[in-house]
C-alpha cells in the first residue's frame, strides 16, 4: 500500500475518512500503473495500429452527503457515482489510419456514459442500427 492507513473492512462507516480515501487512492494508483504498463507494451509494437480504451464500470462515493460505494439508484445517486472515467490512448499508426488528431477526438463538452459503447464500435469499424456516430469519439461526425 502506498497511502496509509487504509480502510480494510466492508463496514466503511467504521473507518476514518482518511483511511477510506487512502484505500480508494491506492486503487487509483494501481489502475494508473496497470494502464501505463499496457500503454508501454502497446507503444513498443511499432508495426501495430493499437488503441487502449479504459472505462470505469461505476463512480464511487466516499461519504459525501452520507453516500458510500456505488449502489445508489440513478435518480438519487450523487454525481461521483454517475460520472465515470473514459480514457483512450491510440498509437500513431491508429491515428494516421483513421485521420485522427487530438483536436478531432477531444471535445469541449462532457460525454454521457453512452460514448464508450459507440466509440468502441467506431474503433473497430463496427456498425449496427443502434450505433450513433455523434457518440463515437473516433468519427468525424459533424452536427
Amino acid at each position: 500500500m502506498y497511502f496509509t492507513p487504509v480502510c480494510d473492512t466492508v463496514q466503511v462507516s467504521s473507518c476514518s475518512q482518511e483511511a477510506l480515501d487512502n484505500a480508494y487512492d491506492n486503487t487509483i494508483r494501481y489502475t494508473d500503473n496497470l494502464i501505463a504498463d499496457l500503454i508501454a507494451q502497446l507503444d513498443a509494437l511499432s508495426d501495430v495500429n493499437a488503441a487502449l480504451i479504459y472505462v470505469s464500470d461505476h463512480g464511487q462515493s466516499l461519504g459525501e452527503n452520507g453516500f458510500y460505494l456505488h449502489g445508489a439508484p440513478t435518480a438519487i445517486a450523487p454525481k461521483a457515482q454517475r460520472e465515470v472515467q473514459f480514457f483512450v490512448w491510440i498509437s500513431e499508426g491508429f491515428a494516421q489510419a483513421r485521420d485522427l488528431t487530438p483536436q478531432s477526438i477531444l471535445r469541449q463538452e462532457t460525454h454521457p456514459h453512452d460514448f464508450p459503447f459507440h466509440s468502441i464500435m467506431g474503433a473497430f469499424g463496427l456498425r449496427s442500427e443502434i450505433y450513433k456516430p455523434e457518440f463515437d469519439i473516433f468519427s468525424n461526425y459533424e452536427q
